[in-house]
C-alpha cells in the first residue's frame, strides 16, 4: 500500500509571513493542531499548537506581532505519495510523529497522512505499534 491510498488530500497550509494569531484562528477553525508551513507553494516547515503555546505563549510574546516563521519547526520530516505505507510508519517511529506532510518532487505538499489514516487503514498491531511507539516518553533515537 502506498501513502497515496490512504493520505488526506489537500492539506491545509499557512505561508512563513502570517501571524501566530492567524496560524491560532486557522488551527481553531479547522480544527487541527498541526499546520505544514509554504512559502509559496513549497514546504518550509511545520507550526504546531505546542509551537505556539511553548514557544510564544509561555514567553509572553505577542502573538499577533510574531510570525509563523519565527516559531515554526524549519526541517519537517516528510514523505512522498509514492512511498510504502511500512516506511512510513517505520518514519514515524523512529522520529515519534504523528504527522507526515506528504510532498512532490517539487517540494510542494500534496497532503498529510496521520497516524489515524494508518489506524484505519492497517491491522491493529500494526498501528497499535506506531501509536505505542510515537507516543511513548524520552530522547529520540536519531
Amino acid at each position: 500500500m502506498q501513502v497515496k491510498d490512504i493520505m488526506t488530500p489537500n492539506a491545509t497550509t499557512i505561508q512563513t509571513g502570517a501571524s501566530l494569531t492567524r496560524a491560532a484562528h486557522l488551527m481553531r477553525d479547522a480544527n487541527i493542531g498541526f499546520v505544514p508551513v509554504v512559502d509559496g507553494k513549497r514546504l518550509v516547515g511545520i507550526l504546531t499548537d505546542r509551537d505556539i503555546v511553548i514557544r510564544a505563549v509561555a514567553d509572553n510574546r505577542p502573538a499577533t506581532e510574531q510570525t509563523v516563521g519565527d516559531f515554526m519547526s524549519d526541517r519537517p520530516v516528510c514523505c512522498q505519495e509514492d512511498d510504502d505505507v511500512n516506511d512510513v510508519v517505520r518514519k514515524m517511529e523512529k522520529y515519534r510523529i504523528r504527522r507526515l506532510p506528504v510532498i512532490d518532487d517539487n517540494h510542494t505538499i500534496v497532503g498529510v497522512v496521520a497516524l489515524g489514516d494508518i489506524a484505519q487503514r492497517m491491522s491493529h498491531a500494526v498501528s497499535g505499534e506506531v501509536l505505542s511507539t510515537v507516543s511513548r516518553h524520552g530522547d529520540l533515537v536519531a
